[in-house]
């Protein structure tokens, strides 16, 4: 699971290698959906929110 609150899943690995299920279109949207969802404060969260939000907002990289 990506996010313990909102139950998403990206894909099986029995299925689909994880550079599939990586460059996959709807994990690229679900990526870019979490740049928009900083807001969780769990702990499993937050490396996950800092690596696709606050980082890239302070070199840059996101508005």
């Amino acid at each position: 699971e990506l996010c313990e609150a909102r139950k998403i899943k990206l894909g099986n690995l029995y299925k689909r290698s994880f550079g599939q299920i990586w460059r996959d279109g709807k994990t690229k949207d679900t990526i870019r959906s979490f740049t928009r969802c900083n807001g969780c404060w769990l702990n499993c969260q937050r490396k996950l929110d800092l690596a696709v939000t606050y980082i890239p907002r302070k070199l840059g990289i996101i508005k």
